[in-house]
């Protein structure tokens, strides 16, 4: 999807990346699935490919049950991508990333884009704990929940 008007330097302040960092771990207490954020000042061609590329690079296949989530922005490129590893999206199917993208969307035209990432980390929470749900005994942190970056 297409949207951003925020400079692409210092995207979001260190507040709001704590924001978003907690609103992950908020999530991930609820579910053994794993989200991701990152954010990329690359200039790309193709979003999607790009987004698979950083999505295999953080390590987001590795998950025990491929049940890995990443929210991919790229300001530079006015565009974002939601996406899931095989194992969640064989059970949400193509239409829950189009839902989550749709409503970042709307958040992001109104230039709150931390509140559109944090609202969609939120939902892909409660989406995950239906599918994946918190076993104390088994789950472990399998990704790191900071936001991550390409500059």
């Amino acid at each position: 999807m297409r949207i951003f008007g925020k400079a692409k330097e210092n995207f979001f302040t260190k507040k709001e990346e704590k924001k978003i960092v907690s609103a992950i771990q908020l999530a991930e207490l609820k579910t053994s699935g794993e989200i991701r954020v990152h954010l990329d000042e690359e200039q790309v061609e193709g979003i999607k490919e790009r987004a698979v590329y950083i999505f295999d690079s953080l390590g987001m296949t590795k998950t025990k049950e491929r049940n890995g989530i990443l929210i991919y922005l790229n300001p530079n490129n006015k565009n974002f991508l939601v996406m899931g590893d095989q194992g969640i999206h064989a059970k949400v199917g193509q239409e829950f990333w189009e839902k989550i993208s749709r409503e970042m969307k709307a958040h992001f035209k109104n230039k709150a884009y931390t509140q559109g990432v944090i609202e969609s980390v939120e939902a892909i929470g409660i989406e995950l704990k239906k599918h994946y749900p918190y076993d104390a005994k088994t789950d472990t942190n399998e990704l790191d929940d900071e936001v991550s970056y390409t500059v």
